[in-house]
């Protein structure tokens, strides 16, 4: 199955905001960021609505993003459902990417370790570049077999 064109792609954003200025504004972010339209984007905040598998469903990528207000080491109602349906992500091989508060919860989700830093916290935007290992297209490992 050919890979969708940037015009065609449809992507879930999760969202974790509390205000709708917040909210909206990361929306603009990713679309400006993504290069999509509004319509390409299925909206889901996790703070303001339930969360199931099914909003994987007919999408091509996941998007998780910031949440000023919560903290990845949360226990909150809904933390459960967003681990699962990273996981789920990744078992039906959709492209994630996680964006401050997001790579976070990409990384809890599969077993990291979430650290609370104050002294180390960062704030603010860096450059983020394709490294040559990148430059083929896919960022996945390649497998590697063991001998018997």
């Amino acid at each position: 199955m050919p890979s969708p064109s940037i015009d065609t792609l449809r992507l879930l954003l999760i969202q974790a905001r509390n205000t709708a200025e917040m909210e909206h504004q990361e929306q603009e972010c990713f679309l400006e960021r993504c290069r999509v339209r509004r319509e390409q984007l299925r909206l889901v905040n996790v703070a303001k609505s339930p969360l199931t598998n099914a909003a994987l469903d007919g999408v091509d990528a996941v998007l998780i993003g910031g949440a000023g207000e919560y903290s990845a080491l949360d226990d909150t109602p809904w933390m459960p459902d967003l681990l699962d349906l990273v996981r789920q992500a990744a078992a039906r091989r959709l492209p994630t990417f996680g964006s401050c508060w997001g790579h976070q919860i990409i990384a809890r989700a599969f077993g990291g370790t979430l650290v609370y830093d104050p002294g180390r916290a960062e704030l603010g935007c860096g450059t983020v570049s394709r490294t040559a290992s990148t430059t083929s297209g896919s960022c996945r490992p390649k497998k590697t077999s063991s001998a018997s």
